[in-house]
């Protein structure tokens, strides 16, 4: 596969991840990070035979009333999305040829 890195895609990409400060995410307090845990069950499980890791999410534990109470809104879930991409691609593996398998 040959990636264009200066294509319109990585562009918008890039623009995006700087609005949005993804390069900030990992040192940020997470204060809704354990409820979102509790109500939304998502892991790493470790790594497939193939090397890649291996995340699951559990769409149908979603606790929506749960997050709710605790005051977790969707812009929230959507910075713990980045917290936990960033954290599998930057931790995890940081290898750039790695792999997902959700």
């Amino acid at each position: 596969m040959v990636v264009n890195w200066h294509g319109p895609r990585f562009a918008a990409t890039t623009i995006w991840r700087e609005d949005y400060k993804v390069d900030e995410v990992l040192g940020e307090h997470q204060p809704y990070f354990h409820h979102i845990k509790r109500f939304y069950p998502h892991f790493i499980h470790g790594r497939a035979k193939g090397g890649q890791i291996i995340y699951i999410e559990q769409i149908g534990a979603l606790d929506l009333a749960g997050l709710e109470a605790h005051g977790v809104e969707v812009p929230n879930l959507l910075r713990h999305y980045v917290f936990n991409s960033e954290f599998m691609w930057n931790r995890v593996n940081p290898d750039p040829n790695a792999q997902c398998v959700t």
